[in-house]
């Protein structure tokens, strides 16, 4: 599959973070029982009621800034809006940000609006209870979007999709897929790491790989107004924050005592360091590893896209502290 691709060397031989096999085929006959259903991405207030092309756009934008949502600083408060008499946090404060701001009548989807974004602009769409972290680099994120938009796809995220013919992966050099057009063109979406114990470098392509789940969940509920992606079932988990949090609770992923003690005490893991690129990686591997025991288990065979949400949404009852990296790829 390729997700794995160059992530074996650091599951071979681990510094820092190590997957426990027992305890991952343990917990897969649990996850084996549970629906594990693909999410259709219709959530109120947090992912607007519009019709299915225009959510395109809305993903394509949004996903370019889904990173870093608690602050590196004492006391680590996270981004969190008051809005309709509801408190959203973390991503989904991101996503009613930007619903909000389309009830406002902010054009905040459209490229030419994008391009020329200034930070009090930005700051009024983000605005909240708690601050969100990097907003320097997230406007720098939204304004190259909307210039790149413009000049490649006439400002318009389906455009990409078209023009990679619904395909997640390249096929050749000429022909692009949806991962590989997104992290090179954009700045928001560009996610690698050079791991010096392997001397590779890993394309983890978190927010890329998300943006195509959220698309195709919200295609397969849209009685054929979007095209399916032809390759969906080869896309590999978005390596963030959350999901190895869900894995280390649930026993999968063990830490080395130095790692454990850093993130128990809120310090900041490096980017790019050991530590940091161990933890995604293993995430990646932990999760395809996962979910090829639960397709020995179950008859009906199930892909990422269920995987990734039902562990993703395991992991919103947690309340231990994940790992911090300053970084605008997860």
């Amino acid at each position: 599959m390729r997700p794995l691709e160059g992530f074996m060397c650091i599951y071979s031989n681990p510094e820092f973070v190590f997957i426990d096999e027992a305890a991952l085929k343990r917990i897969a006959g649990g996850v084996a029982k549970l629906p594990l259903t693909v999410p259709d991405w219709r959530f109120p207030d947090v992912l607007p009621a519009i019709d299915d092309e225009k959510f395109v756009q809305f993903v394509g934008v949004v996903t370019s800034v889904n990173f870093a949502f608690t602050n590196f600083k004492p006391p680590h408060s996270k981004f969190e809006i008051d809005w309709k008499g509801r408190k959203f946090q973390g991503s989904l404060a991101l996503g009613a940000s930007f619903v909000r701001a389309i009830e406002e009548g902010i054009p905040v989807l459209n490229a030419r609006y994008l391009r020329l974004l200034d930070r009090a602009e930005l700051e009024y769409i983000f605005r909240g209870t708690n601050p969100i972290p990097l907003l320097k680099e997230r406007l720098e994120i939204l304004r190259q979007l909307g210039n790149v938009l413009l000049e490649r796809y006439d400002g318009d995220f389906l455009n990409l999709f078209k023009k990679a013919d619904f395909r997640a992966f390249s096929r050749s050099v000429m022909d692009i897929g949806i991962i590989e057009r997104l992290f090179t063109d954009f700045l928001g979406y560009w996610d690698s790491s050079y791991h010096s114990g392997s001397g590779k470098i890993l394309r983890f392509n978190k927010k890329a790989r998300l943006c195509a789940m959220i698309y195709q969940g919200r295609a397969l509920s849209s009685g054929g107004k979007l095209c399916l992606i032809k390759d969906a079932d080869e896309l590999g988990p978005p390596a963030d924050y959350r999901l190895p949090l869900a894995l280390k609770a649930m026993g999968i992923l063990k830490y080395a005592d130095s790692l454990e003690e850093k993130i128990r005490n809120r310090k900041i893991i490096q980017l790019g360091s050991n530590e940091e690129i161990e933890i995604r990686a293993q995430t990646v591997t932990a999760m395809l590893k996962l979910m090829e025991e639960i397709n020995k288990i179950r008859d009906e065979k199930i892909n990422m896209l269920r995987l990734d949400y039902a562990i993703w949404s395991l992991a919103g009852g947690l309340c231990g502290p994940h790992h911090l990296t300053p970084t605008t790829s997860y």
